[in-house]
């Protein structure tokens, strides 16, 4: 006898009620050893099998009517904890300039303003909570006064801001500023410096799928000509 028949008494079925077929035998009463009431027993047990597997897969419409556990939580899954992960990859300008103490740090283009699509399930917004964050240079060494960055959060484009220049939360920013995330050293790997920002818990409401984002820096002096960095952030909706 499988664990179904263990866990449900012969008398509990599952029953579709667009369909006369789901209901199982009722079986003997209790103590009846009968080899017609075994029979009944395994019919049931086939029955509630059928059901469960019809009525649960992923595939099967939660709209008929059907009361299912599994299947309504697969939605609740699909709907409520979508994960998100987005990288920016910038290139900073051809200099060696040294940056000063929150600065930011921008694309060759000049800007620094990075943007981040598809951060949550809805195109109009929502609540998300950034899960973490991950940077990497493709630098061979940590750059000399190199330490944490710091990402300052947006829910719509803030005012330009290039490479190199000091950031501020002005007055028209004031509506768009969610706040600020402080990001770790990072770690010389050999050839490539990177650093996981995990467990961050820090939640936010976007108004777009958008997350917009200026990295600011302490003071330090790059160590080369174009250097590359990735930033990649994960959230997930709530």
């Amino acid at each position: 006898m499988s664990e179904y028949a263990k866990e449900f008494p012969r008398r509990v079925v599952l029953v579709d009620p667009a369909d006369d077929s789901d209901y199982a035998a009722s079986g003997g009463g209790a103590g009846d050893a009968s080899a017609a009431n075994q029979t009944s027993q395994i019919t049931q047990e086939t029955a509630i099998n059928t059901v469960l597997g019809a009525k649960n897969d992923s595939t099967a419409s939660d709209d008929s009517g059907t009361f299912s556990l599994i299947a309504l939580f697969k939605r609740f899954l699909s709907t409520s904890l979508s994960g998100h992960s987005t990288t920016v990859t910038i290139t900073r300008p051809a200099n060696t300039t040294a940056y000063t103490a929150n600065d930011a740090i921008g694309d060759t283009g000049g800007s620094a303003i990075l943007t981040f699509a598809n951060m949550c399930r809805n195109s109009g917004g929502g609540e998300v909570v950034i899960t973490s964050i991950e940077v990497e240079a493709d630098i061979a060494s940590v750059p000399s006064g190199m330490t944490g960055f710091t990402a300052r959060l947006y829910n719509a484009s803030p005012t330009a801001i290039a490479d190199n220049a000091a950031w501020d939360l002005v007055s028209g920013d004031r509506g768009k500023y969610l706040g600020k995330i402080n990001l770790d050293t990072l770690v010389d790997e050999g050839s490539t410096l990177f650093i996981d920002n995990d467990q961050l818990n820090k939640q936010i409401k976007l108004t777009s799928s958008n997350l917009y984002v200026v990295v600011t820096v302490p003071a330090f002096t790059p160590a080369a000509n174009s250097e590359v960095y990735r930033f990649t952030i994960h959230t997930a909706d709530i």
